[in-house]
């Protein structure tokens, strides 16, 4: 039986995807980017998701998907030549490995045991989706999230209707990324309006008779 070809994923460099996984060492599945079949890099911890596009060349029949640490994905992007903007691996789908070129050359290491969540069970719709204040998100993660999808300035963002639900944040070529509301200290909003003074001016909001207006200087 004839050996099949290594699947060669191409990821656009922009998107910086090991951002959104998480940092804690004792929940080792989402220490990790899963690469979907269907053409997808996605990375995850309990407040933010990001989903990147990815091209998959040579068939993706019979192959599940893997997980791989964010070091090696990070490694490869950051050793791909200044001249190039898409990262490169190669997938052995019968040894369950992926390749990619880092510092010591061209490195393979197996998949990561385990099971992904499925993802898309928390992309929000965009029915519950809308505008409003933006306070209930946390800064640190939401500077991740922007390096992670390619983000330069936060001027698609949806949120949910209350402070509890998540938004959705558009990035570049197609990438998103979905993040948790959280109440967030007074020092993390002041951030947050330093953050969001340096996206282009955008329409204003008519401000409902049941809202309380801002102070002048305090607006977003």
């Amino acid at each position: 039986m004839a050996r099949q070809k290594n699947i060669v994923l191409t990821a656009n460099k922009e998107h910086h995807i090991w951002e959104a996984a998480s940092r804690a060492a004792s929940p080792p599945i989402l220490h990790s980017i899963l690469i979907d079949p269907k053409g997808f890099l996605v990375a995850a911890d309990g407040f933010m998701l990001a989903v990147v596009p990815c091209l998959l060349e040579v068939s993706t029949k019979g192959f599940p998907g893997g997980l791989i640490t964010p070091e090696f994905y990070q490694a490869a992007h950051k050793n791909t030549g200044p001249r190039q903007d898409k990262v490169v691996l190669s997938i052995d789908p019968e040894d369950h490995t992926v390749a990619g070129l880092t510092r010591q050359g061209t490195t393979t290491m197996p998949f990561i045991d385990g099971t992904f969540p499925e993802w898309r069970y928390l992309i929000p719709r965009r029915a519950d989706l809308g505008k409003r204040d933006m306070v209930n998100l946390n800064p640190n993660l939401l500077v991740k999230l922007q390096k992670a999808i390619g983000v330069k300035t936060f001027t698609q963002v949806l949120m949910g209707k209350t402070v509890s639900d998540p938004c959705l944040v558009l990035g570049t070529n197609g990438a998103f990324g979905v993040l948790m509301g959280t109440v967030v200290r007074p020092a993390d909003a002041d951030q947050l309006k330093r953050i969001f003074a340096l996206r282009p001016k955008t329409p204003k909001v008519k401000v409902s008779e049941t809202e309380e207006k801002p102070e002048k200087g305090e607006g977003v």
